[in-house]
């Protein structure tokens, strides 16, 4: 299973080498890289980290967390060959929208 992630850098207080170093110990695969994005029509410097495993693993769920753990108010995940979406986190209380790919970044 292949999955990137669009994981905003503005108000992250996570040091995202660390962080993803050490999800590497638990047999994720992981590159990871840093680009420009958008957020709400604003620019803001991203995170774009590929998360692969021959083991089963729900992507959307770590997305999740990851929002609760980086204080992210949504990540943008896109599967390989299956589902795209923007995760929000539990505790957002805003306006939802939808996942649009002519803002999500490849690696």
């Amino acid at each position: 299973m292949k999955a990137t992630y669009n994981i905003g850098m503005n108000n992250n207080p996570v040091d995202l080498d660390r962080f993803f170093d050490n999800l590497s110990k638990m047999g994720l695969i992981i590159r990871h890289r840093f680009d420009n994005g958008e957020y709400l029509d604003n620019p803001e410097p991203t995170c774009i980290p590929v998360l692969v495993s021959v083991r089963e693993f729900d992507p959307f769920y770590l997305a999740e967390t990851f929002c609760l753990v980086m204080k992210q108010d949504c990540i943008a995940v896109k599967v390989e060959g299956g589902e795209s979406r923007l995760v929000y986190n539990p505790n957002f209380t805003g306006e939802k929208m939808e996942f649009d790919g002519q803002y999500f970044i490849d690696f």
